[in-house]
């Protein structure tokens, strides 16, 4: 594991080679106002959450050519050679192995992992100028900060207003012109685990039928049914008819996600993760156009409203 990315090679089954990798997402947040923000005026901030992410190696191991919809009687001798060259299939064989692997968002309700849980779901580092406080700290799905001082001389790389909308009402995209403007960089911290798991293709008896009454010389490791067999002339041992099964089918399974133990590689068993992405808002909460490109921060212009002479 390295910046966020899980690549997981599998040597299970020697002369196959899985891999697949998964990177953590960014959190999103929405914003308002939007653009920019103006000195004196509360911003507010909405996490609206990082989703899962998944996926399954491309390649596999024990290739076999599959139809879920196919019935196969065993009395007609017709199952499928999978994989080759190992031969027959019959139920219980298993086919078409990937690796999955997956980032989980961490919550509250989650739990400890390994024995470590964060303090918080979602933190937030709102810097502003050392004489107005310093960096904020706050947790949780909505913040709001007023700033006192612009974001004058600060990193360029906020959205920036375009000028053609103040004169005119325009949408959220058009109300951006590019991302240049000086800006607050605002912090998230989100918490994550990865887990893994695997998938394939199952043969498994779809039909079972009792079979007519037998005569064992000796009981059977199973004990059959004697019901409605009645006794049978000749025999001396037991008798019965037992359940067997008479045709397959394929059918997908995949196992259930295990999780990583990161502390034997040397890491904390939940990461931090910061990479982040933004959108407008209007004053309910309510997303206002697409999201911006991704960062390592929620960044804020904030500009300060000057008088105009008559």
């Amino acid at each position: 594991m390295s910046g966020g990315v899980i690549v997981q090679p599998c040597p299970r089954w020697p002369g196959w080679d899985l891999r697949v990798e998964v990177w953590i997402p960014p959190a999103d947040v929405l914003r308002n106002p939007w653009p920019r923000s103006l000195v004196g005026l509360s911003t507010q901030f909405w996490f609206r959450g990082g989703a899962d992410v998944e996926a399954f190696s491309t390649n596999v191991a024990l290739p076999c050519t599959v139809d879920y919809g196919a019935t196969y009687v065993i009395a007609d001798n017709n199952l499928p050679s999978c994989p080759a060259p190992v031969g027959e299939a019959g139920e219980g064989t298993r086919v078409n192995y990937q690796l999955g692997v997956a980032w989980r968002r961490w919550k509250a309700t989650t739990g400890p992992i390994f024995g470590f849980q964060p303090a918080q779901e979602v933190e937030w580092h709102i810097p502003d100028r050392a004489w107005n406080g310093g960096t904020r700290y706050a947790a949780g799905y909505y913040v709001a900060h007023t700033f006192e001082t612009s974001s004058w001389g600060l990193e360029a790389n906020g959205p920036a207003w375009n000028s053609t909308c103040q004169d005119e009402v325009c949408s959220c995209n058009e109300r951006v012109v590019g991302w240049s403007a000086e800006a607050y960089q605002v912090g998230v911290t989100t918490w994550w685990y990865p887990q893994y798991t695997f998938r394939y293709d199952e043969m498994y008896c779809s039909k079972r039928e009792r079979t007519p009454c037998y005569c064992f010389p000796h009981e059977p490791v199973w004990e059959p049914s004697r019901q409605s067999c009645g006794a049978q002339p000749g025999c001396t041992g037991w008798y019965g008819s037992v359940d067997e099964c008479t045709e397959l089918k394929w059918r997908r399974i995949t196992e259930p996600w295990a999780t990583y133990d990161l502390t034997k590689l040397g890491y904390q068993s939940i990461i931090p993760w910061y990479l982040v992405r933004q959108a407008g808002a209007d004053p309910g909460g309510q997303q206002c156009g697409d999201y911006g490109p991704t960062g390592g921060s929620v960044a804020v212009p904030v500009i300060e409203v000057q008088p105009v002479a008559p």
